[in-house]
């Protein structure tokens, strides 16, 4: 039996890359919550 490692490879990168770009929208995405929350913040909270 033949197998096509090639497609299977391509598939499996594939899915690590969706994978991972989630992963960097969401830190991205807290990155930003953060930063609103410290730009929004009174000065005196920040000492």
């Amino acid at each position: 039996m033949v197998v096509d490692h090639s497609a299977l490879t391509e598939a499996a990168e594939y899915e690590a890359l969706i994978f991972f770009g989630k992963g960097k929208l969401i830190q991205l995405v807290q990155s930003v919550i953060i930063a609103i929350h410290i730009i929004s913040m009174p000065d005196d909270e920040l000492y």
